[in-house]
């Protein structure tokens, strides 16, 4: 047989193992043809966030991109959105599902977070407040910090004579005060009554109260000047906000430290200085220490503002001394100034009866002198 029939009939059986070593090969990852048992081809060298290339897997088959395969995708090959991605087994800052590790701890009055490699750390620590009332500015807050005070280790050592030696050693101590915060308000919109406020140029207080369902603001006291000279005024003015209805009254109610003057009087001041002396109808003494006020809006003299719901009422509490003359307090002596104008006629008669004795005897006595 001759050489080239002999290479016809080999030829199909090369390309026969030709064919069989390119199906046992399988796909190639790269050529941008998908092919069983590839899950994805898009072709080229670079990976794309859902498909791996060739580089990545050398000649075997070309497969979608996962969480766990150290590769960090948006969206993945399974259409999942990887915060980060250290392998299948995950690490510290990464679990095994590709989200952030976040860690919070929290001692005494901190909060520790950390998220991923960053560390945040927040106090939780309530500073606690004491709210009173003063006639100081409308809210001051003041803030101590905190203080740490610590005493060092310390030893003494006693001889005495010959005999034995005594030592002493003081264990260090330390001491933390924490940190303290003061506010003080002003009779805040919403309070029915502000309590104690100080009095200007007196040792006194005042505690004021509005009727339910109303509130006081704006609360401040000052010196009583150029008032009627006749007038004493121990707790100076008095000046205050309180709600209404529309044209309404309200009885307001002043409680002070000390007791009030004898001969009570309320003078209405107004924003000029002038001193109106309020008619008894418009007001009680309640007791040695108290007083209550009848206020209206837009009446034109407790409130000399419009009808809007909103009385603003400054009054001075004075004593009137015109008639009389206080010595010492409540309990005193009260001389009065004012002379009668007649004399009770009897008083004459019993005045005049020892009168007429003295002369009847006088008389007995001259006649007997005459007679001897």
């Amino acid at each position: 047989m001759s050489k080239r029939k002999h290479l016809s009939l080999l030829l199909p059986l090369f390309l026969s193992v030709g064919l069989s070593f390119n199906t046992l090969a399988g796909p190639v990852c790269g050529d941008g043809t998908p092919e069983p048992p590839e899950e994805c081809d898009e072709g080229g060298d670079s990976p794309s966030l859902t498909c791996t290339n060739n580089s990545d897997q050398g000649d075997g088959p070309c497969t979608d991109t996962f969480c766990g395969d150290f590769v960090t995708q948006s969206t993945n090959g399974e259409d999942f959105d990887e915060a980060c991605d250290d392998g299948p087994s995950g690490s510290a800052e990464c679990t095994s599902d590709c989200s952030i590790v976040t860690t919070t701890t929290t001692t005494g009055g901190s909060t520790t977070t950390t998220t991923g490699g960053s560390t945040t750390t927040t106090s939780s620590m309530v500073i606690p407040t004491t709210t009173t009332s003063s006639t100081a500015s409308p809210t001051t807050t003041t803030t101590a910090s905190p203080t740490t005070t610590t005493s060092s280790a310390s030893t003494t050592t006693t001889t005495n004579g010959g005999g034995p030696t005594t030592t002493t050693t003081a264990t260090p101590t330390s001491s933390t005060t924490a940190a303290t915060t003061t506010t003080t308000t002003l009779a805040p919109s919403g309070d029915q009554t502000v309590s104690d406020v100080p009095l200007e140029g007196s040792d006194d207080t005042v505690t004021i109260t509005t009727e339910k369902g109303e509130s006081i603001s704006n609360v401040s006291t000052g010196i009583a000047a150029g008032g009627p000279n006749d007038v004493i005024f121990p707790f100076g003015t008095i000046s205050y906000t309180t709600t209404s209805a529309k044209g309404g009254s309200v009885a307001m109610l002043f409680e002070f430290s000390s007791n009030l003057p004898d001969n009570l009087v309320i003078y209405k001041v107004d924003e000029k200085g002038k001193y109106t002396k309020l008619p008894k109808d418009l007001w009680t003494k309640i007791d040695k220490r108290s007083v209550e006020v009848i206020v209206t809006d837009g009446d034109g003299l407790t409130d000399q503002g419009p009808k809007d719901g909103s009385i603003d009422d400054p009054i001075a509490v004075g004593g009137d001394t015109s008639g009389a003359y206080d010595f010492g307090g409540s309990s005193g002596c009260t001389i009065s100034n004012t002379q009668s104008a007649s004399v009770d006629p009897i008083w004459l008669f019993l005045l005049a009866i020892p009168g007429a004795g003295l002369m009847r005897r006088r008389l007995a006595a001259s006649k007997r002198a005459s007679i001897s």
